[in-house]
């Protein structure tokens, strides 16, 4: 027979193999028509505008590449039979035939290929839509997780890049929505259930929180993770006997988890057992040495027992560890600056902000330029800060507090300049215009400061109006925009009242603010001060008895309450509040004293 004959009737016995393989193997089902899946996707290529982007279209013919590598055949003769080792190989399909293997053994290699292209192509896919995300390129990183998940819904991972890239933009409702989706597809995925956990976490839902975390261990009960975010929301919540249980049982089921170990550690340093919350920190070090976080909170209960030196050596160790551990570099450095080593201080600040591939971070540019400034030093402060902003120019919380600087110093201009900086850097940031909008009260600017402030309300109404209803009403109040918009309607209704004397635009505000927030103590009182100011006696004594039912623990509110009283006659009553008011400022005073056991070495900062 001729070459040219051989030739042709060799091509059409391949494909009569690969035919028959797909019709008795359906893993091959989603590879047979990978251009058309990826000019399907996207537009081929193309965005909503109807501009082709460029990386969209290679990741297309990444991902029909990686489907295609199950179908591409070896070379045919000589040079595959010496791979294959022996003459009777006729085709084969990566991982698929030979005309001597038995086509069961056949089926499982291609299955095999089928899962390995499928591991590749979610990596792929991972990647890229990653890549769109740091891009800002939000709706088509969404259309390639959608598109992907279309192949492949059981994929937890795919479900959890879309879950966390509508939690980023701040569509709860959307990431509920995908996140339950997985879970249909996945109802087994333990990190998915604590996701949608953590979320409701968050938004201050707390009962629906504590139901998917028992989800999430019903679906692996050995999952660390889950214990140590439902114990820590129970411990912030103050129930410490069911944190406590919550972390001994995730030890029970993962004795060498860390993560549980430094919880329950801290936990135990918090409530004064000190030799149990050193034990546990010990066990975390010897069971993952190179662990930074169990060296630096184990060098903060060795600096509150007064073991300074012991403290700075595992800080040492901890950064040793990581060299981009951004807390030890600030405890070590704070540390410092507590026992007067200025000096050294500034040393530890210089080697932290080298870190993290020459840039640190902000946090260790801001603390260490605030601790210039107290060291009266406001020159360094400002080149610090200018540092800071240039590696970090997206961060509006470095423009603030480099304006609160200029301004104390009386730079005016240049201070308005760093706030709206801040707002190019991030036009959502509510607490930016609560701070340009006292800078222009300040300099008697009052209709400017209207406008600053109306706008950072329009501001904070557009960020809550893409959240789902639900997730703005909760167990504990409101969400954190909701307390950053509420702050900043307090601040506006004291404005008006001093220097606008539009005392009903005054009432309009407190009342949107506490409908913003119906659980702050500190906001009930400042609205019962102003109705008292006005000679509202009755409507006061409701918004203390609100403030006092929502913060009992604030000396303030029961110290305000009993003037009120004592104004109206009730000396009795007044000497009750003023009573107890005194003995929780006093407890106040002792805690701020001895400092916060969770976080030692928090600078008291007084805002110059």
């Amino acid at each position: 027979m001729r070459p040219e004959g051989r030739n042709a009737l060799l091509s059409l016995y391949c494909v009569f193999c690969l035919l028959s393989l797909e019709f008795a193997c359906p893993a091959l089902s989603a590879f047979v028509s990978p251009f058309l899946d990826a000019n399907r996707f996207g537009g081929g290529g193309k965005s909503r505008c109807g501009r082709r982007d460029p990386r969209i279209f290679a990741a297309n013919q990444v991902l029909a590449r990686l489907r295609m590598k199950t179908l591409a055949p070896h070379p045919v003769g000589p040079e595959s039979n010496k791979n294959s080792g022996g003459s009777n190989s006729i085709v084969r399909a990566h991982g698929a035939v030979s005309a001597a293997a038995p086509f069961t053994s056949g089926s499982k290699l291609i299955n095999q290929r089928a899962e390995d292209a499928k591991l590749s192509e979610e990596n792929v896919t991972c990647s890229l839509g990653k890549q769109l995300v740091k891009a800002g390129k939000f709706n088509e990183a969404r259309l390639l997780y959608e598109e992907a998940l279309t192949r492949n819904s059981g994929n937890g991972r795919l479900w959890m890049q879309l879950f966390k890239l509508h939690k980023s933009q701040g569509s709860l409702e959307d990431a509920r929505s995908s996140v339950r989706e997985g879970l249909r597809h996945n109802p087994c995925n333990a990190l998915l259930w604590q996701a949608w956990a953590d979320l409701e976490k968050d938004v201050g839902r707390f009962q629906a929180a504590r139901q998917l975390f028992k989800k999430g261990i019903e679906a692996n009960p050995r999952l660390p993770s889950l214990y140590n975010s439902w114990g820590r929301m129970e411990r912030d919540l103050g129930d410490i006997q069911t944190a406590r249980q919550i972390l001994q049982d995730g030890l029970q089921q993962a004795p060498s988890s860390v993560r549980l170990l430094i919880s329950l550690g801290i936990l135990e340093d918090v409530e004064g057992n000190n030799q149990d919350a050193r034990n546990l920190l010990l066990r975390g070090i010897q069971s993952e040495p190179s662990n930074p976080f169990a060296h630096q909170a184990l060098a903060m209960l060795e600096y509150k027992l007064g073991n300074v030196a012991d403290a700075r050596e595992y800080l040492r160790r901890a950064v040793a560890c990581d060299q981009d551990h951004t807390m030890s570099w600030l405890s070590w450095a704070r540390l410092e600056e507590n026992l007067g080593n200025i000096d050294n201080a500034r040393r530890v600040y210089a080697e932290g902000c080298k870190s993290n591939g020459g840039r640190g971070t902000a946090n260790l540019w801001q603390s260490w330029a605030r601790m210039e400034e107290q060291q009266s030093n406001n020159r360094a402060a400002i080149e610090i800060y200018k540092k800071a902003i240039s590696a970090f120019s997206s961060d509006a919380q470095l423009f603030v507090e480099y304006s609160k600087l200029l301004e104390r110093r009386g730079e005016i201009e240049s201070a308005r300049k760093m706030l709206k900086e801040a707002l190019r850097a991030d036009s959502s940031d509510v607490y930016v215009y609560q701070c340009l909008g006292r800078l222009e009260a300040h300099q008697l600017n009052y209709d400017q400061a209207r406008v600053v402030f109306s706008a950072g309300i329009a501001a904070a109404e557009a960020k809550l109006q893409t959240m789902f209803n639900c997730s703005r009403t909760t167990e504990n109040g409101k969400s954190k925009d909701d307390r950053a918009m509420a702050d900043l309607l307090h601040t506006w209704a004291t404005f008006e009242e001093k220097v606008g004397n539009n005392f009903n635009l005054s009432r309009s505000l407190f009342h949107r603010a506490i409908s913003c927030c119906s659980t702050e103590g500190w906001l009930w009182r400042s609205f019962a001060e102003f109705e008292r100011r006005q000679g509202n006696s009755l409507v006061a004594r409701h918004c203390f008895a609100m403030a006092v039912n929502n913060d009992p623990r604030d000396g303030l509110n029961w110290i305000a309450w009993s003037q009120l009283e004592e104004s109206m006659g009730e000396s009795t009553r007044a000497s009750f509040y003023s009573k107890r008011g005194a003995e929780l400022q006093a407890r106040q005073q002792i805690r701020q004293a001895l400092g916060d056991s969770r976080k030692p070495l928090t600078r008291l900062w007084n805002g110059r």
